[in-house]
């Protein structure tokens, strides 16, 4: 997970050229665990380390759906999940249409 911040973070340009319109997968541990108010969609945010705390995650974003598997985590439970990457957004990298594996 702290890989593909890195990555932007070195250089954004070819970090978002590798992963444009791109399935991956991404591994970390839960921090949040929230509702989107504008789109009523869930979402997951991932840290690499659950005890340090940060600004910037990967922020795994799921559909409606998905809200009775997302219910059942917890802060700090560890997670692989698959998604479509979307944007980089003030530090963090946004993953649309995920499934956790």
């Amino acid at each position: 997970m702290g890989q593909i911040r890195d990555e932007f973070e070195a250089n954004e340009v070819a970090a978002h050229t590798k992963y444009n319109e791109k399935l991956i997968a991404i591994s970390g541990y839960v921090d949040s665990v929230a509702i989107n108010d504008f789109t009523g969609e869930p979402y997951v945010n991932l840290v690499n380390d659950p005890e340090e705390w940060t600004l910037c995650w990967v922020r795994c974003e799921f559909s409606v759906p998905d809200m009775d598997e997302l219910a059942g985590l917890a802060e700090g439970d560890h997670l692989v999940v698959v998604g479509d990457y979307d944007q980089y957004l003030l530090c963090s990298v946004i993953i649309d249409h995920c499934e956790i594996e």
